[in-house]
């Protein structure tokens, strides 16, 4: 299955993400920041006559692929960690 140069960044990132949030936890901020190259790159390739690179497409996609995966984990992470808090309260 063929796919985009910056998918293909996504992808690894996912995966990147997938195993980093084991051993790391940054911070949100930083998560998103690292999310605004791709941002910018598409709506700057959108909106203008500017032409991304593959390299640029991949390295972007990577950095957005690891950053929202990053994002939903964390949350994922913390929502579970608060559930059983609440849980261990209610038995009591």
């Amino acid at each position: 299955m063929p796919v985009c140069a910056r998918c293909e960044g996504e992808l690894i990132g996912i995966l990147a993400g997938l195993i980093a949030v084991w051993f790391i936890r940054p911070p949100y901020w930083l998560m998103a920041v690292i999310m605004l190259p791709m941002i910018a790159d598409g709506l700057i390739q959108g909106f203008t006559k500017y032409e991304s690179t593959n390299w640029r497409r991949l390295i972007t996609g990577l950095l957005f692929g690891f950053g929202i995966t990053m994002i939903i984990l964390m949350i994922f992470i913390a929502a579970f960690n608060y559930g059983l808090t609440v849980g261990a309260g209610l038995r009591n």
